[in-house]
């Protein structure tokens, strides 16, 4: 059988990194790849369907959404595809911060996806490495 292919959704994960930041300043970055993995898998499970559909890679530490990983990285491929010249948080080594003062818009997200989102986002705050 063929797997399924789910398109990655940009906007989603804009709103979804730009709330999970606003909520936790100066997250570390593995939380929030875990909660992102935590979140569409949980919605995938719920609904049929992920709330991001990342492309997910197996790591030392746990699933890396990769798209998301490179766009908390603040890369340009992504600042094009969303039609914006910056994103509104800034990493600093493993850890990230908002850049200025601006709410998240988390209109691309439905209450379902915030409900898992936010789920997601308490389990992982409370993960270690080990």
């Amino acid at each position: 059988m063929k797997p399924i292919r789910f398109k990655f959704a940009p906007a989603k994960a804009l709103a979804a990194l730009h709330w999970i930041i606003s909520e936790q300043p100066g997250i570390d970055l593995h939380p929030i790849l875990k909660a992102c993995y935590f979140a569409d898998k949980s919605h995938l499970n719920a609904f049929g369907r992920p709330i991001f559909g990342a492309t997910y890679k197996a790591m030392k530490f746990g699933p890396v959404p990769l798209e998301i990983y490179v766009m908390l990285k603040s890369e340009p491929l992504w600042l094009a595809e969303l039609g914006i010249e910056q994103v509104p948080w800034q990493l600093d080594g493993y850890h990230l911060r908002l850049t200025g003062n601006q709410e998240p818009d988390i209109g691309a997200l439905s209450e379902s996806n915030m409900e898992h989102l936010g789920a997601a986002l308490r389990a992982s705050r409370t993960m270690t490495f080990q």
